[in-house]
């Protein structure tokens, strides 16, 4: 029987998938304890499934809980983890439910952590992934509308809080605040709670898009499904061609100079500070962090920029500059349909 187990939630852009990156492939030697990683599609199916809010009954999740379950509970490892950002949208009640009806762990040794990035980097960041992704092609202003339930700390903590208890820590994400400016290092001493570990590099990391990237990315999705900017779309298929470019893409032009990120602009920063302000005055004082999130909150009122940046690539780019990369952009839409198609005709034949 596993000792203790820890539902790491995320959040989202906290650097979730470099913790799962080093569990999932063992990039740790750990002389005092033993860990035992589910892998991370696991559980990101178990959240999806959790936030699906037609269909999946809790009989449906146990069906696929079980296999997975019987090999946690067949293990004795020192310290179990399930990792998944996802988990942070999910129902804190039927997540806990459905983990302690499956996972032989006592009340006490379940560990719930997060890490949570101050609001407005938290909305930037999580806007920047989600038009990366093809999850989203509106403007930030329509992401935070749609999105502005996830920055109230102060209501998701106290949700968790009040099904994990104490069991549920909170941790700071930035660099200053992380053990050794390092999500891995932190995640091993400060959640996990191991002092003899040792890591070996990674070459994962999501890197952050520039505003002139994002305007190519969010055009290739635009050509394959459309514009819908009052909605998010779940992950699908049709982002992996560009999951595949952009791992290039954007390792390439990182190191060319100054570039322009996503920032707020001065007429949402007017609409959103006093709802931040409030909401980080509330969690400081709850997680007794000093002032971290109404500092950070201050701060970034110097980033503020004067309009909204424009995503369409005829904002950030030359008519030919345009002209060359639509013209690659459809272009590689039609090797994906090319592919999709001899896909599926080689599917029927193996069928036939």
């Amino acid at each position: 029987m596993v000792k203790s187990l820890v539902l790491h939630i995320g959040d989202p852009k906290t650097g979730t998938n470099a913790v799962q990156h080093v569990l999932g492939n063992h990039l740790y030697e750990c002389e005092d304890k033993s860990l035992f990683f589910l892998p991370s599609r696991f559980a990101h199916e178990l959240a999806e499934k959790l936030m699906q809010q037609n269909g999946n009954s809790d009989a449906d999740i146990s069906a696929y809980l079980r296999p997975f379950a019987e090999r946690y509970n067949k293990s004795d490892a020192d310290i179990g983890v399930i990792s998944s950002d996802k988990f942070a949208s999910s129902d804190p009640a039927r997540l806990h439910a459905l983990i302690t009806g499956h996972f032989e762990v006592d009340e006490k040794d379940l560990k719930v952590v997060s890490y949570l990035r101050p609001h407005c980097d938290a909305l930037t960041s999580r806007y920047a992934q989600q038009v990366k992704t093809g999850q989203f092609t509106g403007t930030l202003d329509q992401f935070y509308a749609l999105r502005k339930a996830s920055l109230n700390y102060t209501r998701r903590i106290r949700k968790w809080k009040n099904v994990f208890g104490d069991n549920h820590s909170f941790h700071l994400f930035s660099r200053d605040a992380l053990e050794g400016g390092d999500i891995v290092v932190d995640f091993f001493k400060n959640a996990l709670k191991l002092e003899n570990v040792t890591l070996q590099e990674s070459q994962l990391a999501n890197q952050s898009p520039s505003v002139k990237e994002l305007s190519v990315i969010r055009q290739y999705y635009l050509n394959v499904l459309g514009d819908h900017p009052g909605k998010i779309r779940k992950m699908q298929d049709y982002d992996k061609p560009w999951t595949k470019i952009d791992k290039y893409f954007l390792s390439k032009t990182q190191d060319v100079g100054e570039i322009e990120r996503v920032t707020i602009h001065k007429k949402l920063w007017e609409k959103i500070q006093p709802r931040l302000a409030a909401d980080a005055r509330r969690v400081d004082k709850m997680l007794k962090t000093k002032d971290f999130f109404g500092a950070a909150l201050e701060r970034y009122e110097a980033k503020v920029v004067r309009k909204a940046q424009d995503l369409s690539m005829s904002a950030n780019f030359s008519p030919e500059e345009e002209r060359i990369l639509q013209s690659l952009l459809l272009g590689i839409q039609e090797l994906k349909n090319e592919a999709d198609s001899n896909a599926k005709t080689q599917a029927s034949n193996s069928e036939g």
